[in-house]
């Protein structure tokens, strides 16, 4: 019996990631990774597209949705320099992962107190505690990146995230099928302290599987020290085919941020949607994920990952003014599949793309950059867009939003040379290109 159920899980480790991959040790991490993956989507699937909702719910205005998406940014930045100074000092980087991935999730049992606290100014406590909850959250992001580029190399890395997308949307999809319907037919507010509980559950859940990662650990001699202080960013800064990956991103991010907030606004405010549709968004987007993802991993191998990434960017550019002119959440469908189909393309050729453009000595310091840039730009433009709706309306602040992406992609395809895929048995991996 003990044989059929090995021969079995065999299988299915082999069925979800689709390939075969060259030893144990990387076959073991990627289908932990998978699964550590799909349980954090699932928690993600059933919080992030209430966020904004649930701040309205707790009394919230129009600026408190904003900052439900700026906070986090403001943690993100305050969190980034001690993510790379443990990164960078610690040879081994999972106590670091593992650490800083509990504190983050334990924030979600705060969330689900919430609906609770009345009396309080429960918006203002709600976008303090998403902000605080980012410090960690931005550690362990700075460490499991690092350490996932050591544990698949390039020639097996596009595969392996194709695959693990793959089953994070599906599992977002899950979670956030579940969330809309739970909202709608359970009371308020155990509604709320229901949905952020089981999120909190798959959190857990998901901890369980990273802490099963397992990676080489480096003899003391040979881990170089990496360059300190100002010394080390200037070094970071002088690299010109990471800076012709970063700020074209930088400004194409920009203008994504700038139309955040306005969407649950749309949902909320303009057509007065219940929480069955504004799922049901998610959930059509996430099927379109779940089904293009290992079409985009074979299109990076083929293509490479600064065409696929260039050519998601350029379909990003029409949602602003087409969510803004929907008239019927049945048109909002057509767009969240759009978004869905290309947004799987945007988000593993990206993830390919910084991994790529980040040397292997001193990988922390080049994350941590790029984290401090994409974190300064989500703090500070969704707060623009909000000031660009309430000064104008909501037709401006989406123009302004497109404009941010056309520059953006303009910048990826005059400012960046298209990068040639070095194809081996077992993938490719394709390098950014200078400037």
């Amino acid at each position: 019996m003990s044989r059929l159920l090995g021969r079995w899980r065999q299988r299915m480790r082999l069925w979800a990631l689709a390939y075969e991959l060259p030893d144990a040790t990387t076959r073991a991490n990627a289908h932990n990774s998978l699964v550590d993956g799909a349980l954090f989507g699932a928690a993600q699937g059933l919080t992030l597209p209430f966020l904004g909702p649930f701040a309205m719910v707790l009394g919230g205005s129009d600026v408190h949705v904003g900052l439900v998406t700026a906070a986090p940014a403001l943690g993100g930045l305050l969190g980034q320099l001690p993510a790379v100074w443990l990164t960078e000092r610690s040879p081994v980087r999972m106590p670091v992962v593992l650490s800083y991935a509990l504190a983050h999730r334990l924030f979600f049992l705060f969330f689900a107190a919430l609906p609770f606290l009345t009396g309080l100014p429960r918006a203002w406590l709600l976008v303090i505690g998403l902000g605080l909850a980012t410090v960690p959250a931005t550690v362990t992001n700075t460490a499991w990146t690092t350490l996932v580029a050591e544990l698949f190399p390039g020639r097996v890395r596009a595969q392996v995230f194709a695959d693990r997308n793959m089953w994070v949307a599906l599992a977002t999809l899950a979670g956030t099928a579940a969330a809309g319907p739970l909202l709608d037919a359970v009371p308020h507010p155990w509604n709320w302290w229901a949905l952020f509980l089981l999120a909190f559950a798959c959190f857990m859940g998901s901890y369980i599987f990273l802490a099963r990662l397992r990676e080489e650990v480096p003899p003391r001699s040979t881990v170089p020290r990496p360059a300190g202080g100002l010394r080390g960013y200037a070094q970071v800064l002088r690299n010109r085919e990471f800076l012709a990956f970063l700020i074209p991103v930088a400004v194409f991010y920009a203008g994504m941020m700038l139309a955040v907030p306005m969407y649950p606004i749309i949902y909320v405010r303009k057509l007065h949607l219940a929480n069955s549709w504004i799922g049901s968004f998610s959930l059509l987007s996430g099927v379109m994920s779940v089904l293009s993802y290992r079409y985009w991993g074979r299109v990076c191998v083929r293509r490479g990952n600064h065409f696929v990434f260039t050519l998601a960017a350029a379909v990003h550019i029409t949602f602003p003014l087409g969510y803004a002119l929907a008239g019927s959440p049945y048109i909002l469908l057509f767009w969240s599949a759009v978004g869905g189909f290309f947004g799987a393309a945007f988000n593993l050729a990206l993830f390919n793309l910084l991994l790529d453009a980040c040397p292997g000595e001193g990988r922390p310091r080049y994350v941590g950059v790029y984290n401090l840039v994409i974190n300064g730009t989500t703090l500070v433009f969704p707060m623009l867009g909000v000031a660009a709706y309430a000064a104008w309306d909501l037709y401006a602040a989406m123009g302004i939003s497109t404009a941010g992406r056309l520059l953006g992609t303009a910048m990826l395809v005059f400012c960046a040379r298209r990068p040639v895929p070095v194809l081996s048995g077992a993938g490719t991996r394709a390098t950014a290109g200078a400037p």
